[in-house]
């Protein structure tokens, strides 16, 4: 089916549409993601949202089973115009202050996103020193998940399902592996600049593959020829080693520049 953006804003209104029924219980909808962005490709982008609803919506059970009816059948109906997206996130207005790290910095740039209805709560939504402990960890986790990958580039054959899971992965790539190498070292871009942030960090990685992944995910699969896929993986691939050995070495560098020689601090260690 071929979709224009116009589509994307009438699925993204039928959804509000069918929320307002909430009435009060809604605070906000906060759009996110390409959509937000002004970066949207039709066909191929998801509708990204965070859904906030009132404290009180969750100490009744009946008020809180009457809030899911309602979000799922507004749900339905972007599901029914045939546009992706992702099941909204929903928060009550307290959990905005422990939302996970690594999504903070899309609330606090300009143009990352956007308020589509009721309040605007971006203020409120801040993290906490466990959630962002954790943070710190991600771009190895995302490392290890990737790394399986490696098995496509031994297949003799790659079929045209095996290009989309290769496309799909690669993209998280490009989207993900620059940011959480930023959050590591306790930079927290915006999603949109995490690839200019991860440059000035790490000047020696280069990251042209990161332009060849963009014009992948351009692609029909008839466009799509399995050999440039298999060449973009490996050399993505070889861009996630090479941040990989960057960051590590950042972190042994910073590790030792906290070193003092006093006694007190050999104790903390």
């Amino acid at each position: 089916m071929s979709v224009t953006v116009e589509d994307y804003e009438r699925a993204l209104d039928a959804y509000l549409d069918e929320a307002s029924r909430l009435g009060d219980d809604l605070v906000a909808v906060l759009l996110y993601g390409s959509m937000a962005q002004g970066k949207l490709r039709p066909g191929h982008s998801d509708i990204d949202a965070y859904v906030v609803l009132r404290n009180e919506v969750f100490d009744e059970r009946e008020r809180y089973l009457r809030a899911l009816e309602i979000l799922v059948e507004a749900a339905d109906s972007v599901a029914q115009s045939g546009i992706p997206f992702h099941p909204f996130h929903y928060f009550s207005l307290d959990e905005l202050r422990r939302v996970r790290a690594d999504f903070v910095p899309l609330w606090h740039h300009e143009g990352s996103n956007r308020v589509v209805f009721g309040q605007d709560v971006r203020s409120h939504i801040a993290t906490t020193a466990v959630s962002r402990f954790r943070a710190r960890s991600m771009f190895f986790e995302a490392r290890q998940v990737v790394l399986p990958l490696t098995s496509y580039l031994y297949k003799p054959e790659l079929s045209i399902q095996d290009c989309q899971k290769i496309i799909r992965h690669l993209g998280s790539i490009r989207r993900f592996i620059p940011k959480l190498a930023c959050i590591t070292l306790d930079i927290r871009p915006d999603f949109s600049v995490g690839e200019e942030e991860f440059k000035k960090l790490f000047p020696e990685v280069e990251t042209s593959v990161l332009r060849r992944i963009d014009a992948l995910r351009e692609l029909t699969d008839e466009e799509l020829k399995p050999a440039a896929v298999r060449e973009t993986l490996s050399d993505s691939l070889n861009f996630l080693e090479h941040a990989n050995d960057a960051l590590l070495s950042r972190l042994r560098a910073k590790s030792e520049a906290a070193r003092t020689p006093d006694y007190v601090s050999l104790l903390v260690e």
